[in-house]
């Protein structure tokens, strides 16, 4: 039996295997050209690509945080979805503010109106991504949605994992998650029927189905992953399945586009994760060099920033460009640049500072109810 790590609100570190931080900045690459001025036709990359970060995450997180002692898991639960809050938030400020100043500029006053207030209140919450309405979950910077899918699997994290611990056969658990993933869309499909879920592109329900997708791989992983270690000289084995299954996953997103549920996109998108995580052959030496790891380490700023960056030029300088392919590279280079930027000189303060203003909140509200309970 594993012994659990006692629980360490300092725990919550990022220890990601290499070849899979490759993946998640190909796929960011990937994403930005889908929203970029190229304005790219056929398969949607966009969609793909989402689902490859909700079940990586769900796997990175299952990574570090497999065997931390959860006895209390609304305390573990509550402080690492506020640390995840602490990082993104205000960016997604920022962000917002980039997304909205573009706006005025572009319509002017017919911009302020009641129903922009009421998204504006949801986006900057990050809670846009309940509604059933496109014009709110789709509302300003347009990578907000999946912030607020993502913070909530976050806080559910803790929760799924103690449920999946308690199973001894992780491949039914998994096969059951991706079931009920597959079963929730087909019946949608045929019956219309939308009980638990919004829209499938946004759904912080959906999304948690794939995330925990990625948790369940977290055993089955740990398990051949010691198997694998005695093969010894395994490097062109591995080179070769990571291979044909990258030519699959390619071959299904082209060939299956328009008649695969997004469903068995999600299937594919774990075999994909769970054969990179391995870090054995020779593309996952490829994804684990310097240019990827660096890329990784600004990823998460660069999704943030990327579609208001980009919606503030096509809105305040529509046609200062003409060649698509000169304006997207023009653009990556000044969202990267603005990325890096934060990351060394206004991540650290925001949080901090972020953090120390709720601190007082905190301070203020219960000190205020225990002046009320002296009365």
């Amino acid at each position: 039996m594993e012994t659990k790590e006692e629980f360490n609100p300092q725990r919550f570190g990022n220890t990601n295997v290499n070849s899979l931080t490759g993946i998640k900045a190909i796929a960011m690459i990937m994403l930005f050209w889908w929203h970029s001025p190229i304005k790219p036709q056929g398969p949607d990359i966009g969609a793909r690509m989402c689902e490859i970060f909700f079940v990586l995450s769900g796997f990175l997180v299952g990574i570090n945080h497999w065997n931390i002692d959860t006895n209390d898991v609304f305390s573990v639960s509550r402080q690492y979805w506020w640390k995840k809050v602490l990082k993104v938030w205000p960016l997604h400020c920022i962000a917002f503010l980039i997304d909205c100043s573009s706006s005025i500029i572009r319509y002017g006053s017919d911009f302020i109106t009641r129903d922009n207030a009421i998204s504006a209140v949801l986006n900057l919450s990050l809670v846009q991504a309940w509604s059933n309405d496109s014009k709110l979950y789709f509302s300003f910077n347009g990578a907000t949605w999946f912030l607020s899918c993502l913070l909530f699997c976050y806080l559910m994290s803790f929760f799924v994992i103690n449920i999946l611990r308690e199973y001894k056969k992780p491949f039914l658990v998994f096969l059951f998650i991706v079931f009920i993933r597959v079963l929730c869309e087909l019946l949608n499909i045929k019956w219309g029927w939308s009980g638990i879920t919004f829209n499938y592109h946004v759904s912080p329900i959906i999304r948690l189905l794939e995330f925990t997708a990625g948790l369940a791989l977290v055993p089955l992983f740990f398990s051949l992953d010691r198997k694998v270690k005695g093969m010894g000289h395994d490097f062109l084995l591995f080179t070769i399945l990571e291979i044909i299954t990258i030519v699959l996953y390619v071959l299904c997103i082209i060939l299956e586009n328009t008649s695969w549920i997004r469903g068995y996109f999600i299937l594919a998108a774990c075999v994909l994760i769970f054969v990179f995580a391995f870090n054995r052959g020779g593309v996952c030496k490829l994804l684990s060099t310097k240019p990827f790891a660096w890329f990784s380490s600004i990823q998460l700023s660069f999704f943030i920033l990327h579609q208001a960056v980009i919606h503030f030029y096509e809105r305040c300088f529509p046609n200062a460009i003409n060649s698509p392919l000169l304006l997207t590279i023009i653009l990556f280079l000044v969202i990267v640049r603005m990325s890096i930027f934060y990351q060394k000189n206004i991540v650290k303060i925001a949080s901090k500072g972020l953090e120390t203003f709720f601190a007082r909140i905190r301070t203020l509200v219960k000190k205020r109810t225990e002046d009320n309970s002296k009365w």
